[in-house]
């Protein structure tokens, strides 16, 4: 059982001596189909005289007065119950010098009852009604050899369930995002060996770690997938390896490799770091994550073993490696196809400009998937093929999508643009390839690069436990590095959240709260004057929306959230300038109008952040009082005005603050560095 109790003296007032506390929607329960409110109005008091779509209907429990509805008017009395359809006029008037008259409001919309929104002038263009087909979303795996960081949360992940949701607000229901830990990484065996435990005991943890941090911080993947404890996946892998091997893409070679004689093991991938052979700065075998050109491995200079740090020799072994030379016209072609990014068009040109267009398919270790041909026992198929290979078995998980977008770090380009799409190839020259690759630069901490082995590092778990998860996905997409390396503190981020948004955007909606309350009980103020300013205003609000809605499509979340932090400020202005003019007689309708448009831009908010603060867009969504979820009304094209009449919770959600109840505290976590 659930209980509320009512003190008078906690209720709200409004204008002439009335009294109210909303009883529903209640945060404790589901939606209900209906609203209430409980109502007082103190004696020789009077509502104000109002209309709105809901039909509603007054029980009268204590007092007397008289019902005012369109031009009729009643005397009423306790037990008296009183219906007013939508749209009607009406006010209740205390005749009693002495006696208080309460009553209970429940309101509730009717089957033909447009809701959700208003349209402006009623000539805004039809839009289409037809379901865009989903979307696979694919972001690149991570690796279990530890948990999530912020730098990961603001690169490949936070991006992922952004665009899953921008989806879902743009008649593209039923995108799917779809994530595997990448369990055979050569840093995996390593993470294990320094903490002394079973590599599979380890990947397991991570793996389940790094689901639950994307679940805490609210993108959590529709499929996910852990590679290590998935035989059925481990199987598709190596029949698409046996696949490639009897057609002729994977050959034996003999070649030179690197041999660590202290712990006795082929080096590698993470067993091996020297100087890239392109850039000069450290690199690690396969790929070098600054300059994020592939290397052979044996051409790093100055090699040493990562694990013991020794200088490794040089070996002859035999080795299966995979030709992408077949591949290098279809690449170029799909490259042209996509719309990549200027960095991604250079390292395109690279890659299809080398030389050699040969990588390794097979590893010396016990860890990972092991080779199916005979005569390569001990070696097991190279992770960074395993993801290509693995392709068709993915996808089958999903039941229907139209296209595939990937979002990835630079340091990931190799697989994305040439091996996986060539694996893809060799293995169905028909394959449906990703459309789309969304990619990113490095997220660094305090100017240095964020390295969980190295314990540099900002943990989302911790900083959840200091904030919101709305409020650190917002800050990941200001500082979001989308063209260049972007640096974060934890200075920063306390100063600019609690700056801009929990300060300002609280105190604009509390404000806008309270001019509701006091001057429309609470509900959506009829727009029927329309002046210059106004029409400015509107314009204003259009042009932040398909701002933000080009920040979205062209997946530059910095921009989303300028337009946010630009739509507050610019409302914060237009709200003072007109609240000159509350309580003039001559001039309010000019007012309602002003106030619909400051709603109209808490509205909009509400759509430009649920990508990013789904909790908050949520909430304030339910305040503005909307019975659809965001996802089911979705972004219009044009900006809407919330129907008159529409009952807002403003006493308890604008004007009680509970959007941001408390500022951003990290002086500890500062103090300590």
């Amino acid at each position: 059982m659930l209980l509320r109790k009512f003190v008078q003296e906690e209720l709200e007032s409004e204008p002439d001596k009335v009294l109210f506390k909303d009883l529903y929607p209640w945060d404790e329960i589901d939606d209900t189909p209906f609203g209430a409110s409980l109502a007082i109005v103190e004696p020789g008091g009077q509502t104000m005289k109002h209309s709105h779509e809901p039909d509603e209907t007054f029980i009268i429990f204590q007092g007397k007065g008289t019902m005012f509805v369109d031009d009729e008017s009643n005397p009423i009395a306790q037990g008296d119950v009183v219906v007013m359809p939508s749209g009607s006029e009406h006010t209740i008037k205390n005749d009693s010098e002495t006696e208080p008259l309460m009553f209970l409001s429940v309101f509730w919309w009717g089957d033909d009852t447009d809701t959700h929104s208003f349209h402006m002038f009623g000539d805004e263009e039809e839009e289409s009604g037809l379901a865009l087909p989903p979307r696979l979303i694919f972001p690149s795996p991570p690796t279990s050899n530890g948990p999530l960081h912020v730098g990961h949360l603001a690169g490949p992940y936070i991006m992922a369930d952004v665009i899953r949701r921008y989806d879902a607000l743009n008649n593209r229901p039923g995108s799917v995002l779809l994530c595997l830990t990448d369990d055979h990484q050569s840093y995996t065996l390593s993470q294990a060996e320094e903490e002394g435990k079973d590599v599979r005991e380890v990947s397991e943890y991570y793996s389940n770690h790094i689901r639950n941090c994307l679940a805490q911080c609210q993108a959590e993947p529709n499929i996910f997938l852990s590679p290590s404890r998935d035989e059925a996946y481990q199987k598709a892998v190596q029949d698409a390896f046996q696949k490639l091997y009897d057609s002729g893409f994977i050959k034996m070679e003999e070649l030179d490799t690197f041999y660590c004689k202290n712990c006795d093991r082929g080096l590698f991938d993470g067993h091996v770091v020297g100087e890239c052979p392109h850039c000069g700065d450290n690199s690690l075998g396969f790929c070098c994550e600054t300059c994020c050109l592939p290397n052979k491995t044996i051409d790093l200079k100055e090699p040493v073993c990562t694990k013991c740090e020794a200088e490794p020799e040089i070996r002859k072994a035999k080795r299966l490696v995979f030709d992408l030379e077949p591949a290098r016209q279809a690449l170029g072609q799909y490259h042209n196809s996509l719309s990549l990014t200027p960095k991604l068009r250079r390292l395109s040109s690279f890659y299809l400009g080398m030389e050699e267009l040969k990588v390794p398919a097979t590893a010396p270790s016990s860890w990972g998937i092991a080779v199916p041909i005979e005569g390569f026992e001990g070696q097991v198929i190279s992770p960074w093929l395993e993801i290509g290979l693995s392709n068709h078995y993915v996808r089958s998980q999903v039941e229907e999508y139209e296209s595939v977008t990937h979002t990835f770090g630079y340091d990931n380009a190799f697989c994305y643009l040439m091996s996986d799409p060539a694996i893809s190839l060799a293995l169905d020259q028909n394959v449906r390839l990703a459309s789309e690759l969304v990619v990113n630069e490095y997220l660094s901490l305090n100017d240095v690069k964020m390295s969980t082995s190295k314990g540099h590092y900002l943990a989302p778990d911790i900083l959840l436990s200091r904030m919101s998860i709305d409020l650190l996905r917002f800050y990941l997409a200001m500082m979001r590095p989308e063209v260049s390396e972007t640096t974060c503190s934890l200075q920063h981020l306390q100063s600019t959240m609690n700056g801009i948004v929990i300060h300002r955007w609280q105190n604009w909606l509390a404000d806008l709260g309270e001019s509701l309350t006091h001057e429309f009980m609470s509900q959506a103020p009829h727009f029927e004057e329309w002046a210059d300013e106004h029409s400015a205003f509107m314009a204003e609000l259009n042009a932040f929306s398909n701002r933000a809605r080009e920040g979205y499509e062209k997946r530059r979340l910095q921009t989303v959230a300028k337009t946010a932090i630009d739509l507050v400020d610019r409302a914060i202005a237009f709200g003072h300038e007109q609240r000159y003019l509350a309580g003039l007689p001559n001039y309010a309708e000019h007012r309602a109008t002003s106030l619909a448009l400051e709603l109209a831009a808490a509205r909009l908010l509400t759509l430009i952040c649920y990508p990013l603060m789904p909790n908050f867009s949520t909430q304030l969504w339910k305040i503005l009082g909307h019975r659809h979820t965001v996802e089911e009304e979705g972004w219009s094209v044009k900006v809407r005005l919330i129907a008159p009449g529409q009952r807002l919770l403003a006493r308890a959600g604008l004007c009680g603050r509970r959007l941001f109840p408390n500022p951003i505290d990290l002086e500890d976590m500062i103090e300590r560095g």
